[in-house]
């Protein structure tokens, strides 16, 4: 009897022998027609690569029809082959496995320009991780804040950091009527074009502008609502303790999911394949464990969860199994944007990059800019965005953009249907909150020590009070006995 080390070799082998199968299948159809096409060429790189001993590795591809279509330009920006195939009525979208990780971040970059978001955590939090790290020289270990800002502003300013980079932290205190919103002062503003692209690097200043945009955009409403139940889910799954399993995956999105029990979590990356039959089969591989009593174990499911879009939460594996086949597919309780508030966000993505894109231009040709504190690099950042849209709401072309690039992003803007006029409230907010100087980690970690010490100090206080009051109540409810 073959042991089970064997077995899973043989399905390894045998899935292995289907996929090239389906791959000789393919070429055959796409040699019929032009040996010119794009599909071919990519085909015939796959193809080359494996007959050199190379493996190919698949991934189901969302339902959302402008996600793949924007994932697979992403692919073709980047000259990524990969070719198409149907699995029990799913597509399948197959790689070279030496692709594998920058496929990962072309996924992560198409889901930034869908607008998707990333969770926060708080100012004291933030500085401890960058006051422990080895890693981030002293120099570097320091911040921008952002006092005062309107509280939509913030809560989507602080998700849509996400566009900075996966993993980026931002800090955020909430108060009465405003909000302290804190971000690695490095992160600010990113000038120079990376080698070989025509566009500025992601940062804390193009974020800002997209949050203005979304955050009072059109699509406000909904942007907000997904945000609420973003928070609601992830609180759920956060307080799970059983008894049982939560499994979650995306609703579209289903590369990864995360299993939660009492003890604690694990990631799966989600693998499609074929049994010795033939029939469609869902593998798991774990790539992160963390256990409950772990000292960072909140942050590290924080960051697993980041990664999944449009949540659902399952109950079994069997169930999972089913949802990621499409067997019996779960809806998220995510509200879904209309077709018209998904084009609407894409035009809002390509406006704000053309216009971050001219203001980062201007910039670089500004003397000793770069030289400035990040509080004055960002405060001019933002002041050059509203004048650039005030401009246009006026016909009045600010004195830094020449008068045919700014004629050019007029067309950008009715060619994208983008109407200044509905966007300028959110412009203008941008505006708001004050950049105060950047601070290090150790000079948070006091701050927010004080305030706490302030907070306990204040608590204390009341509680005196409200003992003091309960005695005086005691003793004249004795006194009328």
């Amino acid at each position: 009897m073959a042991s089970a080390a064997e077995q899973t070799s043989k399905q390894l082998v045998d899935l292995i022998k289907k996929m090239m199968e389906a791959l000789e299948r393919y070429m055959k159809d796409l040699a019929k027609q032009e040996a010119a096409s794009k599909s071919y060429a990519y085909a015939s790189i796959i193809d080359k690569y494996v007959q050199k001993g190379g493996q190919i590795k698949g991934y189901f591809l969302s339902d959302d029809k402008l996600y793949n279509k924007h994932l697979k330009q992403e692919m073709g920006e980047r000259d990524m082959p990969f070719i198409e195939y149907n699995v029990n009525g799913r597509t399948v979208l197959a790689i070279r496995d030496c692709d594998a990780e920058e496929f990962k971040k072309v996924q992560e970059q198409t889901k930034i320009n869908e607008q998707r978001y990333f969770q926060i955590v708080d100012k004291e939090e933030m500085a401890a991780t960058f006051e422990g790290s080895q890693r981030i020289p002293e120099k570097d270990k320091k911040f921008l804040t952002i006092d005062g800002m309107d509280k939509t502003m913030a809560q989507m300013l602080a998700n849509k950091c996400n566009d900075i980079t996966k993993g980026f932290m931002v800090g955020i205190n909430k108060n009465e009527k405003s909000t302290d919103l804190m971000v690695h002062a490095k992160r600010t503003i990113v000038l120079g074009k990376p080698q070989g692209k025509n566009v500025y690097s992601q940062d804390f200043c193009r974020a800002y502008l997209a949050a203005a945009f979304s955050g009072y955009g059109p699509n406000r409403e909904k942007n907000m609502e997904q945000l609420k139940i973003d928070e609601n889910l992830n609180k759920k799954i956060k307080e799970f303790d059983g008894p049982g399993e939560m499994w979650i995956t995306g609703q579209d999105d289903v590369d990864t999911v995360i299993k939660v029990t009492e003890q604690g979590f694990e990631r799966m990356l989600v693998e499609p394949g074929f049994d010795e039959d033939g029939k469609s089969v869902t593998t798991y591989k774990i790539v992160e464990k963390h256990d409950f009593d772990e000292e960072n174990y909140t942050k590290n499911l924080d960051v697993a969860l980041a990664g999944i879009f449009d949540e659902v939460i399952l109950t079994s594996k069997d169930e999972t199994d089913k949802h990621i086949s499409g067997v019996e597919k779960q809806h998220s309780e995510r509200p879904q944007k209309t077709k018209d508030e998904r084009k609407r966000s894409f035009n809002e993505t390509v406006v704000c990059d053309k216009a971050d894109y001219l203001i980062k231009e201007a910039l670089e040709k500004t003397p000793f800019f770069k030289e400035r504190d990040p509080v004055a690099q960002f405060d001019e950042y933002r002041r050059m965005a509203h004048q650039l849209f005030e401009g246009i709401l006026v016909n009045n072309r600010p004195v830094w953009i020449e008068t045919q690039k700014f004629e050019e992003f007029k067309t950008v803007l009715k060619e994208r249907d983008f109407d200044v006029k509905e966007y300028m409230e959110g412009i203008d907010h941008s505006m708001d909150g004050q950049a105060i100087e950047s601070k290090s980690a150790k000079q948070v970690l006091a701050e927010e020590k004080r305030r706490k010490e302030k907070q306990m100090e204040e608590f204390r206080k009341r509680e005196k009070s409200r003992e003091r009051q309960q005695k005086k109540e005691q003793k004249k409810d004795e006194r009328s006995l």
